[in-house]
């Protein structure tokens, strides 16, 4: 099975982002409903928002705040409007609500990378 991953990201404006997945879908999210919890907090001021970056196959901010790739894919309108086109692995219950430790982040990349 192929892990669903994000390759391309743009800043719209507010809170939302055109993403492009690996499988070649794309679309806008906007996560502005998204940003509940004390990680999430800063990304409520769109100038920190912005600061996002591509990081393990998925959106990241400074603060360590991400999403997994298929909670992005799920919250996309454009995909979910197409059910030929949704990926098989896209659940509300994948976001990821917490910081993972700094420490466990290289396990975590060494395990993507296996994956993929």
């Amino acid at each position: 099975m192929k892990f669903l991953h994000i390759e391309e990201a743009k800043y719209l404006d507010g809170h939302r982002v055109w993403i492009k997945f690996s499988d070649g879908t794309d679309g806008q999210v906007d996560l502005k409903n998204e940003l509940e919890g004390p990680i999430f907090e800063p990304l409520k001021d769109t100038s920190y928002f912005k600061l996002f970056t591509l990081e393990g196959h998925t959106l990241t901010w400074p603060n360590g705040a991400d999403f997994a790739p298929e909670h992005l894919y799920s919250l996309t309108p454009q995909i979910q409007s197409a059910p030929h086109r949704k990926h098989p692995e896209s659940k509300r219950g994948l976001k990821l609500r917490a910081n993972v430790g700094r420490e466990l982040q290289p396990l975590a990349q060494k395990s993507l990378r296996s994956h993929s």
